[in-house]
């Protein structure tokens, strides 16, 4: 706009001059004796918009320079806003997607925590069941307990009595061995005693004296 204005004043100068020229033409004609004096006049109105149209053309080309330099500014803006609007359709697309999954993880939470109370009443299920294990093991281990106590003190009393057989046996064992050399030792002097020579009556009756004697000391021994 600034450039047709001065394009436009230009022109108008243009005619002015022509104005001018036509002007001193007409005056020469008119005022023959005047010329010089109109024709001074007419030039340094001339002069004067000579110098209106470099001073026109000057700012035109300054006014044309910062309309490139801002036409170049807004080309750039242009581009970075381009850039910017893609970028922006761009985090649309970012955040719209972050939308949709916070909306799924937002369902599956709600299914997450489903689970999760159906889990936490199944647990405490189990958690009754195990402590009612646990109760049955307690009074198990109690009951065990008490059965081992008991074979304990059975054991001891069978340890006891075994101890007490035992002695018994050995007492027994005693008793037999000191019967049987008993035995043996009246066998060995029956068998000594028979071989002897003597008359068939002194034999006779010290057998009789020596196994009455004998048969007194074997009560003994018994009792």
């Amino acid at each position: 706009k600034g450039n047709e204005y001065l394009k436009e004043n230009i022109t108008l100068l243009k005619i002015y001059l022509r104005w001018l020229g036509d002007l001193i033409l007409l005056a020469q004609k008119k005022k023959r004796n005047n010329f010089n004096e109109m024709y001074a006049a007419m030039q340094i109105e001339r002069d004067k918009a000579k110098v209106q149209q470099k001073e026109l053309e000057k700012l035109r080309k300054s006014k044309q320079e910062l309309l490139e330099k801002q036409k170049s500014e807004f080309e750039l803006k242009k581009t970075e806003w381009k850039q910017k609007l893609m970028d922006h359709e761009n985090l649309y697309n970012i955040v719209k997607q972050c939308c949709e999954l916070l909306s799924d993880i937002s369902n599956n939470n709600k299914l997450g925590i489903a689970r999760l109370i159906k889990h936490k009443i199944h647990s405490q299920k189990l958690q009754c069941k195990v402590n009612k294990l646990k109760l049955s093991a307690e009074e198990a281990r109690q009951k065990l307990i008490r059965q081992e106590q008991m074979f304990k003190e059975k054991l001891d009393g069978i340890k006891d009595a075994h101890e007490m057989a035992l002695n018994e046996r050995d007492l027994t064992i005693s008793i037999l061995t000191k019967q049987l050399e008993f035995i043996s030792a009246r066998v060995q002097r029956f068998e000594n005693l028979t071989t002897v020579v003597h008359t068939g009556t002194q034999t006779f009756t010290e057998f009789e004296t020596y196994g009455s004697q004998s048969d007194d000391d074997m009560s003994d021994n018994e009792i």
